[in-house]
């Protein structure tokens, strides 16, 4: 029994020391766009990790992404318009991203960090609030704003990160992404979703890949991912 618990515990030491060397390369591999910011963003613990972003980073630069969606504004928003502001000079040229947001104050935030950067007009907003439910819960975005926004875009690089789904009564409030995303995609795309450790978010994705049939990749403790058609390998070291 303590050899058992011993050998399991060398693995677990095993595996958080290649994780945090992972997260350690890949904010490294940042700097390149950080020291592009005039003021970061706050960092918290319900924003996706340096991973994460190096890998939308990675995928948009090496797939031509051409219509980017994140559920959640944030620090993935300040990263992902200086990527785009960095690499597609010309507006004319740089794809579309659009950041669906619930909450228009904090738009109102990272509007304010992305106009000192300068690269604000890379980033279309859009506020999409959620109905209020029973015993504290709250619904889907309202989802007039988003398909408005879309028009007859396709998305071929999804995130999603929100809508806040912590504690039981907020489990599943990002499973319908699956209905309202899923035949709004392109031929070839990319899905993140951030907090797959989680099981409605393990569920989320263990769904979308059976309904697409293709294979869903799980990355390090939380990130699941998602890709579809010929692409080059965007994961980060």
């Amino acid at each position: 029994m303590k050899d058992t618990i011993a050998r399991r515990a060398r693995g677990f030491r095993s595996w958080l020391l290649r994780e945090t060397k992972s997260e350690i390369r890949c904010f490294q591999e940042l700097e390149w766009l950080t020291r592009r910011f005039a003021l970061p963003l706050p960092a918290t613990n319900v924003s996706v990790q340096p991973l994460t972003l190096a890998w939308i980073v990675n995928d948009i630069r090496l797939n031509d992404r051409r219509c980017i969606v994140e559920l959640g504004s944030g620090c993935s928003t300040q990263m992902i318009a200086q990527a785009l502001k960095a690499c597609f000079p010309d507006a004319a040229e740089r794809p579309r991203f659009i950041s669906v947001e619930e909450n228009a104050a904090w738009i109102d935030i990272v509007r304010r960090h992305l106009t000192a950067d300068g690269s604000a007009d890379a980033v279309e907003f859009v506020h999409a609030p959620r109905p209020e439910l029973a015993a504290g819960r709250r619904g889907w975005y309202a989802e007039a704003p988003i398909r408005n926004a879309l028009g007859q875009d396709r998305v071929d690089c999804l995130l999603v990160d929100a809508p806040y789904a912590y504690g039981r009564a907020n489990a599943g409030a990002r499973y319908p992404a699956l209905d309202f995303f899923f035949d709004r995609m392109a031929e070839r795309y990319a899905l993140f979703i951030d907090d797959a450790q989680r099981p409605a978010e393990r569920k989320l994705l263990r769904d979308w890949a059976a309904r697409a049939g293709l294979r869903a990749t799980t990355m390090s403790a939380y990130l699941g991912v998602i890709t579809k058609g010929q692409h080059y390998v965007a994961k980060p070291q």
